[in-house]
């Protein structure tokens, strides 16, 4: 069987994550801990309590969100040896710093400031972002492009066929909302996030973190990682530009899960709290099978069985 990792983002943080991880197995809980001292707040309390508007914070959620994958994530055994990973948004750093890009710690410093600077970048909240829920990709760019000239929206999310998210200001995603509507969309669901990710509104937040990732070093990978910019393989040499450019571009996921398709991957792991990717890619490609691998019951059936845990 050809495995592929999945680290999801942000929308996939809930309270209580990670916690089974941290009481049941020690290196985990080293890691939980390990990252509470690299940040100088507890963010375990935050993981683990909330309360939800708490976790739901950029700045809180990124560095939650990677720290509970690197944990389910050294619970792996080491016998399974993905061929590819694979993570959304926020998601890509997680699989980046699993795949030895980053050491953990830089990695968590990374989507710390990440966060910040995209959650900072539209401190009113003029921007959001919408879930256009059963209506063609190609519909959906046509009909944004007869807004307003003053209004703003693109498609930030390709997720997959019949759900793609927009970003923009809130005046436009609202009559970019009707107009989809109008299209035949099923829903528009607004999000409750703290700005137009993925889109040029986001480019103060990108110019900074470029600054930022400067004093960082890429190493050599263990395992390839697709990147959401290019819908390719990232480079050590490429990394940095294709996650500076990805704040403010739009997230290929689709054209990512398309491509472990085209590497015959049949088995994916979806490394972190909830099951929301595996939703996703069944909905791209139901012959490859994800499976939850954040909780003790998966872990454990990988530890036991190792890579015939879902042999069936």
């Amino acid at each position: 069987m050809n495995y592929a990792l999945l680290f999801p983002g942000q929308g996939s943080q809930t309270p209580g994550m990670g916690k089974d991880l941290y009481e049941n197995f020690p290196p985990a809980k080293k890691i939980i801990d390990e990252a509470c001292e690299i940040l100088e707040f507890d963010l375990k309390k935050i993981m683990f309590e909330g309360p939800p508007e708490l976790l739901t914070e950029t700045d809180n959620a990124q560095p939650a969100l990677l720290t509970c994958s690197q944990a389910a994530f050294s619970l792996l055994p080491e016998n399974l040896q993905p061929a590819v990973a694979l993570g959304h948004s926020l998601g890509e750093l997680s699989a980046c710093t699993a795949a030895g890009y980053f050491s953990f710690a830089d990695g968590l410093k990374i989507v710390r400031r990440r966060g910040e600077l995209m959650k900072n970048a539209d401190p009113e909240k003029k921007g959001g972002m919408a879930a256009v829920i059963g209506l063609d990709d190609k519909v959906i760019e046509k009909t944004l492009l007869d807004l307003p000239a003053d209004q703003f929206a693109v498609c930030a999310n390709y997720n997959c066929p019949g759900q793609v998210v927009i970003s923009g200001s809130r005046m436009s995603l609202e009559k970019a909302g009707v107009l989809l509507q109008e299209k035949g969309a099923r829903r528009v669901i607004m999000l409750e996030v703290a700005g137009a990710f993925h889109t040029r509104l986001m480019q103060p937040a990108a110019e900074a973190f470029a600054a930022y990732l400067e004093q960082f070093t890429v190493k050599s990978p263990k395992f390839p990682v697709l990147s959401n910019r290019t819908a390719g393989e990232h480079t050590p040499a490429a990394l940095k530009k294709n996650l500076i450019e990805q704040i403010t571009n739009p997230v290929r996921f689709t054209e990512c899960v398309n491509l472990l398709t085209a590497r015959n991957i049949d088995i994916g792991l979806e490394i972190g709290p909830g099951t929301v990717l595996a939703g996703l890619v069944k909905k791209i490609n139901k012959n490859i099978k994800v499976h939850a691998a954040g909780n003790c019951e998966a872990i454990r059936a990988l530890q036991n069985n190792g890579d015939q845990a879902y042999a069936d």
